[in-house]
């Protein structure tokens, strides 16, 4: 009996030995995966960026400038499925999102989001709005049949999630894209980087953003991006031109529309209003430096507190 009870012994500690061991190689993966998407650069090359316009938004940087606390009283009240996606899934973008990188390709809608999640809480939203998990991959009907969701942990606090006509789209961003290039990513915690495809068709662009891309159209491609300038913040533009005369072209172009844009609002003698879009547009200015055009456009806090605050930039 003393043999036998060694004998279940033993195999108790090899039960328990292999357990830990899976148990620690699971953390290990983990931990690995996590500093694999660690960097907004090892999020892009999951992207299928081909033809894709991408967005960063850093959240937790406009968190810190106070810039969504306008955006959150806004979002709560205006949206009742918003206050319903809160309630039922206790996500709440103001406070627990934290950064997301997005492809608005052709094919679909791509989004890798970092954040704090409850993911029982959004598996059971999924299943409540009639869509279904399996291994922790999730998808669910959209407002239209080519608007299909579909989402999955990567790790415990980054989502991939898709929204397009494959039910499926999430998994392509489950690994990444071995054509992917390397990019740089600009310091700022808001940016947009838009190719040739989408300039020349302006589909994948917001709708107001078509006619600023109708003078830029025939570029390789350009990157705005937003961020904090001592009490202010600045839009920033960067254009690349097929060549130095175009853009010396766009430049002077851009240039001019702004001054003209300077005299009218002088005309009616007035000063640029820092609260509209004109008067942002109005104290634009631009240079070019080789086959590149650079712009700048400085902004005020409080334009963004009318934006938010549900007043039309005019």
């Amino acid at each position: 009996m003393i043999l036998g009870g060694v004998r279940k012994y033993r195999r108790w500690l090899l039960a328990a030995g292999i357990a830990a061991a899976a148990g620690l190689l699971m953390v290990a993966l983990q931990w690995q995966r996590a500093r694999t998407l660690a960097t907004p650069e090892a999020l892009l090359k999951r992207l299928p960026a081909r033809d894709a316009v991408i967005v960063y938004v850093d959240f937790a940087a406009l968190r810190r400038t106070g810039l969504l606390d306008a955006a959150a009283a806004s979002a709560v009240t205006a949206e009742p499925e918003y206050r319903d996606f809160v309630q039922k899934t206790r996500f709440d973008y103001t406070t627990d999102l934290d950064s997301a990188i997005m492809a608005l390709a052709p094919s679909g809608r791509y989004f890798l989001v970092r954040g704090r999640f409850d993911w029982p809480r959004l598996r059971a939203y999924a299943a409540q709005a009639g869509g279904s998990c399996r291994n922790q991959f999730c998808t669910m009907p959209g407002s239209t049949p080519q608007r299909k969701i579909s989402f999955v942990p990567l790790t415990g606090s980054v989502m991939a999630l898709a929204v397009g006509a494959d039910d499926m789209a999430a998994e392509v961003l489950t690994r990444p894209d071995p054509a992917a290039r390397p990019a740089a990513i600009p310091p700022e915690p808001v940016w947009v980087s838009v190719p040739a495809p989408a300039l020349k068709s302006g589909q994948q662009l917001p709708a107001g953003t078509r006619l600023f891309a109708q003078g830029i159209e025939n570029a390789e491609s350009v990157l705005v991006a937003l961020g904090p300038e001592k009490q202010r913040f600045a839009i920033t533009v960067d254009v690349h031109c097929r060549s130095d005369k175009d853009a010396a072209a766009l430049a002077g172009t851009m240039q001019r529309a702004t001054t003209a844009l300077r005299a009218t609002i002088e005309r009616e003698h007035q000063t640029p209003n820092p609260r509209d879009l004109s008067g942002v547009l109005a104290l634009g200015s631009f240079r070019n430096e080789g086959a590149r055009v650079r712009g700048r456009w400085p902004v005020e806090r409080v334009f963004f507190e009318e934006l938010f605050r549900g007043a039309p930039p005019s």
